[in-house]
């Protein structure tokens, strides 16, 4: 399991989640809001989220209540921007669902959708998730 308890001044993360199972007919949010839970830093400012589904129409089973909890806590205060990308689907349909299911993030302005996704390889690959920028564990 990834531990970042020592990432005291984390600034920012990046985190690519490759959904492949339901849980309950939703999408769990649990495993990426674990790890943003794990984060100690009261400095963290940019959280990028990259969401590849196995199949298109997996987008509107995701159950994003987990983020909410996990964004509204206080250390995510100095939070500036949460930038959502979901593979195959317009930014429109991305923007409309999560600003409904993250009312607050919405309110904050910090929610981004960017127009192009990311598509850089893999770095470290960690039970389907992919953290970029952190040093491989080899």
């Amino acid at each position: 399991m990834l531990d970042l308890v020592h990432n005291d001044q984390l600034r920012s993360i990046r985190l690519r989640d490759k959904f492949r199972s339901l849980v309950g007919g939703k999408l769990d949010m649990d495993r990426l809001a674990g790890i943003l839970s794990q984060i100690v830093s009261d400095r963290i400012e940019l959280v990028e989220l990259a969401i590849t589904p196995r199949f298109l129409h997996i987008i509107d089973l995701i159950d994003w209540s987990p983020l909410a909890k996990v964004f509204a806590k206080p250390k995510f205060a100095a939070l500036r921007l949460i930038r959502i990308t979901v593979s195959g689907r317009t930014i429109q349909e991305v923007a409309d669902l999560v600003r409904k299911a993250l009312p607050d993030c919405d309110a904050r302005g910090i929610l981004d959708f960017p127009r192009d996704l990311d598509s850089r390889p893999a770095q470290l690959f960690l039970k389907n998730i992919i953290l970029e920028g952190m040093p491989d564990s080899q």
